[in-house]
């Protein structure tokens, strides 16, 4: 790690300079071995950093790192991280569409219990085998929802199953009145700007994208509440409700608005 003389070693060298104290973390995790550069670190005068001289990969690491990288690779499995990346219904496992797909192979891992890979690397009985994940399986038939934005100001609108939830956008504006000329959220967690986002196909945070999602993947259920805001500088904020979901029900076209109540506030209203 000090002089280097392998290519391999550079890059390792110029990659790690400022890991510090994360050198010594994977050695607690068994992955490798660091001889800590002592002299380097009396340069610096601090006891907040650390350098390491040397280090060694143990047996352990040279198993465990190429599961991390590949066939476990955190990019492919955490659901959270694949979220923030602009996935909604995620699967861990699944061939990623996304930034970190060259990363990876293009073997679809869903099927596999997650702890598979680590089986031959503990003895029986220490190693936790994870829960299964319960996935969000296409519900078809119609969906009613209750479009709120005030005790008095309301709408109830009716989709099919494979209307998106772009389609949803569309005709909560329509039945408002509103312009068409803003970006918008879906937070499905009720929460305002949480990461549990289903957002304008214009957004470009990294959120799951409304024109491609189908409300019957969503995984509603009845009498579920989440937040819609249109116009972020506005926040005009709706809450919605799951009304109604009849799974037998014929297909519709065309959403509608179903039933109304109280007048629609004008949307530019300081203008007039």
């Amino acid at each position: 790690m000090k002089n280097p003389k392998t290519d391999v070693g550079r890059i390792l060298a110029s990659c790690t300079y400022d890991w510090y104290y994360f050198n010594l973390y994977f050695e607690w995790l068994g992955l490798w071995i660091c001889e800590e550069d002592v002299e380097r670190k009396e340069q610096r005068d601090s006891k907040s950093v650390y350098y390491a001289k040397k280090i060694e990969v143990t047996q352990f690491g040279t198993q465990m790192m190429p599961i991390l990288l590949i066939s476990r690779n955190v990019c492919a499995w955490n659901i959270a991280l694949r979220r923030e990346d602009g996935e909604f219904n995620v699967i861990p496992g699944s061939i990623l569409d996304g930034r970190f797909g060259a990363y990876l192979s293009d073997e679809d891992q869903s099927a596999q219990p997650f702890f598979q890979p680590f089986i031959n690397l503990f003895s029986k009985d220490e190693l936790m085998h994870t829960l299964p994940r319960n996935r969000k399986q296409f519900i078809d038939g119609r969906y009613t929802f209750k479009v709120s934005l005030t005790n008095k100001i309301w709408r109830k609108l009716t989709f099919s199953a494979k209307h998106t939830m772009d389609d949803f956008h569309q005709i909560i504006i329509k039945a408002f009145e509103f312009d068409d000329d803003h970006l918008y959220s879906f937070f499905m967690d009720g929460e305002k700007w949480s990461h549990d986002c289903i957002a304008s196909p214009n957004d470009d945070f990294g959120h799951a994208d409304a024109s491609k999602i189908q409300i019957g993947a969503v995984g509603f259920i009845t009498r579920q509440k989440f937040l819609y805001i249109y116009d972020y500088g506005d926040e005009w904020t709706f809450l919605i409700e799951v009304d109604d979901i009849n799974e037998n029900a014929e297909q519709i076209l065309n959403p509608y608005v179903q039933e109304t109540r109280g007048e629609a506030p004008e949307q530019y209203s300081d203008f007039y």
